[in-house]
């Protein structure tokens, strides 16, 4: 994976593949929707996903009539973007530098990616930047502290998911989306908590990473863990549940100075659009379990996985 954005890297497969299964899955599908919705483009409007790994957010905003773009620091992983989606306008970029000019775009677009920024209002300063005034600007992403996992053992659980959280850059980031959008002044922010439930066998190779980050805790004990785990899952008793954390702003009427312009060109029209609609990508990657990093723990729901809502704060504006 990269440093700053949590993607994949092209030459990792079987990192890339247990991401495309855990991108296809209902859960996941929804998420990424009404993450789409939460940017309120209409057809034709310019919108980037930051961070866009092998490319298929760019493919269904585009598929929605937008004019799609996506950036990563990643070439690779880009020129898996480029054979997958034809056409699709991805580029070479971090979320620190856009390649676009000032106050060029509609809609910024973040997904499991703050959790990997040491500098998230650097950030956010530069989706400022290219934001036109009433941009929308949309987070999301999962609270690496707050994994629930039933077990009988709660105290070796407890231990797991905070060794995998303190694993990652900033854990926390998703709890700060709201604040951390209000802070870099966007207006009428909103933040959300859908909460992805997993009940199913195809969860256990990521409880099996967990358990490998079982540190100085006696290997029996261990061990009996994930035999507990398989026998759950072997019996309909395996449940994992993961809050996802949303939140929203709009740019406000004037973007900050900064004092330069990247020059960039804004996002290409698409070849490919059904205007004012959501549709399903589809592509060919393979069935396999999510991956760490982009392929966060959230994305390991399986089908019938039940993506819960609830709404916590309404419109909140900054003066």
């Amino acid at each position: 994976m990269t440093s700053r954005t949590g993607k994949l890297h092209a030459h990792e497969p079987d990192l890339l593949a247990r991401l495309d299964a855990a991108e296809r899955l209902p859960g996941a599908e929804e998420l990424r929707a009404y993450s789409y919705d939460l940017l309120r483009a209409a057809p034709g409007a310019r919108v980037v996903d930051v961070g866009c790994g092998a490319g298929r957010a760019v493919a269904e905003l585009d598929a929605r009539g937008l004019r799609a773009a996506g950036v990563d620091p990643d070439a690779q992983t880009l020129a898996v973007a480029r054979h997958r989606w034809p056409g699709a306008d991805v580029r070479v970029a971090d979320a620190y530098g856009l390649p676009f000019a000032d106050a060029s775009l509609d809609g910024w677009r973040a997904d499991k990616v703050f959790h990997e920024l040491r500098e998230p209002a650097r950030a956010l300063a530069e989706a400022r930047r290219v934001l036109v005034p009433g941009g929308r600007a949309v987070l999301l992403g999962q609270d690496w502290d707050t994994v629930v996992i039933d077990s009988d053992d709660p105290a070796l659980t407890r231990a797991l998911v905070h060794a995998r959280a303190d694993a990652v850059t900033a854990p926390r980031a998703a709890r700060r989306h709201r604040t951390l959008l209000l802070e870099a002044g966007f207006l009428a922010v909103t933040a959300e908590v859908r909460t992805v439930v997993s009940t199913g066998p195809a969860t256990l190779p990521m409880l099996v990473q967990l358990a490998a980050l079982a540190g100085a805790f006696p290997r029996e004990r261990v061990d009996g863990w994930l035999a507990e785990q398989r026998e759950r899952a072997a019996t309909d008793r395996l449940f994992v549940a993961v809050p996802v954390f949303l939140a929203a702003g709009t740019a406000p009427g004037r973007p900050p100075a900064r004092g330069r312009h990247r020059g960039g060109q804004p996002p290409s029209t698409p070849t490919t659009a059904a205007s004012g609609s959501s549709r399903s990508v589809q592509n060919s990657g393979h069935a396999s379990p999510s991956a760490a990093g982009r392929a966060s723990l959230y994305t390991s729901a399986v089908p019938g996985t039940s993506p819960s809502r609830a709404k916590s704060a309404g419109a909140s504006r900054s003066s």
